[in-house]
């Protein structure tokens, strides 16, 4: 019970932390929600019971910001934000039919893969990526059919959104400064992620590399390094948070680190 009650400390802290870091920032089109976003995961946290109700809630918050960037970098008539709408309404009505916790999980990393679709189309205005990004997609639909159980469509989830993210910091490197960070992610994942047979290691190791992915995402985009401080500390109690012997808490922690990231990613992206 001491470890969980210090972990959702830790965790509250940084939600604080960031909303008070993007208020000083001014007010943009989306930074009311941006902060409403965060108040509903530390409020939301707050009354979780468990990890899993934890990870469902970072899960959710994550979607939710993804919808943001999408409509932010929707240069063309509207279709993205319109297809981020009904994305959005899929995650409201598979919800409300969902059974557990398990099934909440992988509701809301598979609306995560489908709005990170849309930003990675966005972003790859030259179509460089198309044919990886199908490849993922098509990756994904193959493994959900021979999906047993929620766990397993979770993975499938964490390891597309990883894919894609990748494919997101690569758009996203105009100066070339990030390919060798990029792959060395890359590289470590795919390690890691076949070398664990539980679902639980995987998660752990797919949210881990997502974290990493997220802070060379807002790297990028923070050319002008307002945010590099906040996202150092970040990064620093991320890295030093007691959850290492625990795969369902270092779920946790990456999930509600990668809503903070998001957070920082669409303020920025915003201004």
């Amino acid at each position: 019970m001491r470890s969980k009650k210090i972990t959702a400390v830790i965790c509250i802290f940084c939600i604080v932390f960031t909303i008070n870091s993007i208020a000083v920032f001014g007010e943009s089109r989306y930074t009311s929600y941006i902060v409403s976003v965060l108040d509903t995961l530390s409020d939301n946290d707050a009354s979780c019971s468990s990890t899993e109700q934890q990870q469902v809630n970072g899960v959710y918050r994550m979607a939710q910001l993804l919808e943001v960037l999408v409509k932010e970098y929707d240069s063309s008539d509207g279709s993205y934000a319109d297809q981020a709408d009904q994305i959005m309404d899929t995650l409201a009505a598979q919800d409300s039919i969902c059974e557990g916790e398990p099934q909440q999980l992988s509701n809301g990393l598979y609306r995560c893969v489908e709005l990170l679709e849309l930003l990675c189309r966005e972003l790859d205005s030259w179509g460089i990526y198309k044919t990886y990004i199908n490849n993922v997609m098509e990756t994904w639909n193959r493994l959900d059919e021979s999906s047993e159980n929620a766990d397993q469509q979770a993975v499938n989830g964490i390891s597309r959104i990883v894919q894609l993210l990748r494919t997101a910091a690569y758009s996203l490197d105009s100066h070339l400064l990030y390919d060798d960070a990029i792959d060395t992610v890359m590289d470590w994942f795919i390690k890691y992620s076949q070398n664990d047979e539980s679902t639980d290691q995987q998660m752990k190791v797919g949210t881990e590399a997502m974290v990493l992915l997220l802070r060379i995402i807002a790297d990028e985009i923070d050319e002008a390094g307002a945010y590099s401080e906040f996202i150092d500390d970040l990064m620093d109690r991320y890295v030093n948070a007691d959850h290492k012997n625990n795969a369902g808490k270092a779920t946790v922690s990456g999930l509600y680190t990668s809503v903070q990231l998001l957070a920082t990613i669409a303020s920025i992206a915003d201004q």
